[in-house]
C-alpha cells in the first residue's frame, strides 16, 4: 500500500466509511509493528489529540466504532487453539490499532504521555493518580500526591535534597562526601500505583504497586546499598569502584552497571531477577549468611524458590512479560490465571478465593489503567468462565 492509498484509507476509517474489505486491509496494516511510525504520522497529520475531540469528530469516530464492532468481535474472541490456554486476542492491537479505539482502549493521549512524557532512558507509564508514602530519617511520614504544581522539597540535609518533581517522580540532588549514608529513607508504593526515583548518581528505579524500597539520602563512599520488598526495575550507573546492591528478604543482588528487574513479593514463593543489560550476581540468603554467587548475562533470569535450596536459570523468552508493567501494560504468555489474579491483588484492594480458581492459562495483554470490572469481564469472555466480585472477594461460579 502506497502513502496516498494509506492516507485515503485512514480518512475513510476515521469518518466511519470503510467497507468490510477496507477494514480488513486497514487492520492488516496496523497489526504490523513496522507500520507504527506511519500510523503515528497519520494521527499527527490529522491532529488526533485531546483538543480535537470535538462533538463532530466524536460522532465520526462513533460511526467507525460501530462499523468495526463485528470485525473486532470475530478477531478478539477467537476460540483458543488449546483448551488449556485462552488467547486474549486484543494483543495484536496493543501497539497501534488500540490507539484508535479511544472509547474502549488507551487513546492517542496515552501514547503521547508514554512516548513524550518521560526523560528516563526507558519510557515509563505512570498513572496520573499515583500515590506513595515516605518515611523520612527523622521518622516523619509524608504522603505523596501527583497534583503538585511546583517542585516540592521533601527532605533536606547538608548539600542534599530529596525533591518531588511536578511530573511526580522523586529525585535526590546535590553532592555530598558520604557522611549522610546513615540517613535512611523508606518509600512505600500504594496499591495500583507506580513511582520513579532518581538517585544523585543518575541511577534510577521504577517501583511497582505495593513495593517498598529503603535507601540512603546519600550512598556511602565504597558502596551503594538499597533494600527492596516487591518489584523494581533498575537502571544503574556504572561505577566499578562503588558497586550497587539490592537486598531482598531472600537474596542479595550485586550490580555492575546495568538494567534489571527484581521481584519478591511476600505472597509469592518465587523470587526472580531478570537481566537486560550489563551484569549482576545473585546470592541466596541462608539465615544470616549468603550462598555462592550466580552470575547473570543479558537475556537471562534467575528464579529462586523461598521454600527450596534449588534455583533455576533460564532464558528470557519475552521481556515484555517481565518489564511490560513499567510501560502501562501487563503481558501474559501462557501464564496461569492464578498468576494474573495475583497481579490484580497487588493493584486492587481484593482477596482471591484461590481454592475455586481453575487451572487455566492465558496469552495476551491487559492495560494497567483498566478498571477491575473491565478486566474481569475480559477474562470471562475470553475463557468462557464466570469470575465475579462479591464485596472485595474474587471467586468463580
Amino acid at each position: 500500500m502506497n502513502q496516498e492509498d494509506l492516507n485515503k484509507l485512514f480518512k475513510k476509517y476515521i469518518k466511519g466509511n470503510c467497507t468490510a474489505e477496507e477494514l480488513e486491509t486497514f487492520f492488516q496494516f496496523v497489526r504490523d509493528k513496522r507500520n507504527e511510525p506511519l500510523l503515528f504520522d497519520l494521527m499527527r497529520q490529522h491532529e488526533i489529540d485531546e483538543e480535537r475531540w470535538t462533538a463532530e469528530f466524536r460522532e465520526q469516530m462513533q460511526r467507525s466504532f460501530e462499523k468495526t464492532d463485528d470485525f473486532l468481535a470475530k478477531e478478539i474472541f477467537q476460540p483458543a487453539k488449546s483448551p488449556k490456554i485462552a488467547y486474549l486476542k486484543w494483543l495484536p492491537y496493543a501497539a497501534a490499532a488500540v490507539l484508535l479505539f479511544g472509547a474502549t482502549f488507551f487513546g492517542w493521549q496515552k501514547w503521547q504521555q508514554a512516548n513524550l512524557g518521560s526523560s528516563a532512558d526507558t519510557q515509563v507509564y505512570l498513572p496520573k493518580d499515583r500515590q506513595a508514602e515516605l518515611t523520612l530519617p527523622n521518622g516523619e511520614l509524608v504522603t505523596l500526591a501527583s497534583n503538585i504544581e511546583s517542585p516540592r522539597v521533601l527532605f533536606e540535609k547538608g548539600p542534599l535534597q530529596l525533591i518531588q518533581k511536578t511530573g511526580g517522580r522523586l529525585e535526590i540532588v546535590g553532592k555530598g562526601d558520604g557522611l549522610l549514608a546513615t540517613e535512611q529513607i523508606q518509600l512505600k508504593i500504594a496499591k495500583g500505583k507506580r513511582m520513579q526515583l532518581y538517585f544523585a548518581d543518575s541511577s534510577a528505579v521504577t517501583l511497582n504497586s505495593t513495593s517498598r524500597l529503603t535507601f540512603p539520602l546519600e550512598f556511602a563512599a565504597q558502596e551503594r546499598k538499597t533494600e527492596l520488598l516487591g518489584e523494581g526495575y533498575f537502571e544503574i550507573a556504572h561505577n566499578p569502584q562503588k558497586p550497587f546492591f539490592v537486598k531482598t528478604p531472600t537474596q542479595l543482588v550485586q550490580v555492575y552497571g546495568t538494567k534489571f528487574n527484581v521481584r519478591e513479593y511476600p505472597d509469592e514463593n518465587i523470587v526472580s531477577t531478570a537481566l537486560f543489560e550489563g551484569k549482576v550476581s545473585v546470592r541466596k540468603r541462608h539465615g544470616d549468611a549468603y550462598g555462592k554467587a550466580d552470575f547473570l548475562t543479558p537475556g537471562k533470569k534467575l528464579l529462586l524458590a523461598k521454600d527450596s535450596p534449588n534455583n533455576e536459570k533460564a532464558e528470557i523468552k519475552n521481556d515484555k512479560e517481565i518489564r511490560g508493567w513499567i510501560t502501562g501494560r501487563r503481558y501474559y504468555d501462557g501464564v496461569a490465571l492464578k498468576t494474573m489474579l495475583r497481579d490484580l491483588a497487588h493493584d486492587f484492594d481484593i482477596r482471591i478465593d484461590w481454592e475455586r480458581i481453575p487451572e487455566l492459562r492465558f496469552q495476551g495483554t491487559i492495560p494497567q489503567d483498566f478498571a477491575l470490572d473491565q478486566i474481569i469481564d475480559l477474562i470471562n469472555q475470553t475463557a468462557n468462565i464466570k469470575l465475579y466480585k462479591k464485596d472485595n472477594l474474587i471467586t468463580i461460579q
